[in-house]
């Protein structure tokens, strides 16, 4: 998330990016600096900003998520290569830890943990 969902942070950088658009939108079109139409135009500005803004955070914490799976499914797909290996092999301490290693990286999968 953006500044940790940290609502104060979220006025902020919205507060700071509509002045900005406002101030060079209507520095290129003065019309949109006139009384009722700079108020209406502020408001939508504002409205799109924050829809922006909590897309965007929206994103990222999906993209947190599919990166972290990503890595998850990766370590699984290691641990059961690891684990077939073991079993071909019949060496007992090589599949206590192949099995070991393949339940960890199974409950790091289903539980969306970050892999080590």
């Amino acid at each position: 998330m953006i500044g940790g969902g940290n609502p104060d942070l979220q006025k902020a950088i919205v507060g700071a990016v509509t002045n900005l658009v406002i101030k060079a939108t209507t520095a290129q079109i003065p019309f949109l600096g006139f009384p009722i139409i700079s108020t209406i135009f502020s408001y939508l500005v504002n409205k799109f900003a924050n829809s922006f803004y909590a897309q965007a955070e929206l994103f990222l914490v999906f993209k947190v998520i599919d990166f972290t799976e990503n890595a998850n499914q990766e370590a699984y797909s290691a641990a059961v290569v690891t684990l077939e290996a073991a079993q071909k092999s019949g060496d007992q301490n090589a599949l206590d830890k192949a099995k070991a290693d393949f339940s960890k990286t199974l409950a790091d999968l289903i539980s969306l943990k970050r892999p080590k």
